[in-house]
């Protein structure tokens, strides 16, 4: 059996078996209280104009089924750290009837495993991939392009061209 000094000595991920059941529940418990506030920050008033405009923008009808009839989600199609859920652009979101909203939620977000394997330095980076990504866009979707570039300037990054 370690002794307090000892364990004290061990990398915090060779102790993760001592701190995981505390640890599951105070993060479960912050968890929903972040939820909570989320769903409560969708009844501002700033969400639900944002809402009515993303709605209008997209015809009242789901883009993927171009459903009229079921009733209709505002889909933020990424998060972006620090930002309330009324300050996306309208492009940033997607007008879904409930079928395609779930279907999207349980979609694989493919790019953000790829980055996950990428390093973060050095070769074939997921800065270098990124930089690729978005000289396609600027070449192919020019429009789109304008608005990425602000957003990711908006958001703080460098990369922005």
């Amino acid at each position: 059996m370690m002794s307090v000094m000892q364990m004290a000595r061990v990398a915090p991920e060779k102790t993760e078996f001592l701190t995981r059941p505390a640890t599951r529940f105070f993060s479960q418990a912050l968890q929903e209280k972040q939820m909570s506030s989320y769903f409560e920050k969708l009844k501002d008033p700033r969400w639900q104009r944002k809402r009515l405009e993303a709605m209008e923008a997209h015809g009242f009808e789901c883009e993927i089924c171009y459903d009229q009839e079921s009733t209709l989600n505002v889909h933020h199609k990424a998060y972006i750290k620090g930002r309330e859920p009324w300050e996306y652009e309208i492009d940033q979101l997607s007008v879904l009837c409930q079928s395609c909203h779930a279907a999207q939620h349980s979609f694989v977000d493919e790019l953000k495993i790829i980055s996950s394997f990428l390093p973060i330095d050095g070769p074939c980076n997921k800065f270098e991939i990124t930089d690729l990504v978005l000289d396609f866009i600027r070449h192919e979707y020019p429009e789109k392009a304008v608005k990425i570039d602000k957003a990711i300037e908006e958001a703080g990054g460098s990369d922005a061209k």
